[in-house]
């Protein structure tokens, strides 16, 4: 799902602020491939992939987080917060 997601990501012209994503933001397992996936990536998606933590751009990190929200909402497995997010989101809040 993160690869789709990625594929599906077109960047903008123009500066894109760096972000931090700690490995404590994930799961072990999350965090391993969400490394991996990136790592097969173009690079002007992500800059750097730490022990501890991966420095990704912030638009990039938006459209997995809206990916994954969809796929959560959609799938009918999103909790009350990940589904208020997503819905405020759709509607402009």
């Amino acid at each position: 799902m993160l690869r789709e997601a990625l594929a599906s990501f077109r960047r903008r012209p123009g500066y894109d602020d760096p972000t931090r994503v700690d490995h404590v933001a994930l799961s072990s397992l999350g965090f391993k491939y969400l490394g991996t996936v990136l790592e097969q990536s173009p690079r002007h998606i992500w800059d750097v992939h730490h022990g501890d933590h991966i420095e990704l751009h912030w638009e990039p990190r938006l459209h997995l987080k809206r990916c994954l929200q969809h796929r959560l909402v959609r799938d009918g497995h999103a909790p009350g917060v990940v589904r208020d997010d997503y819905f405020s989101i759709n509607l402009g809040y």
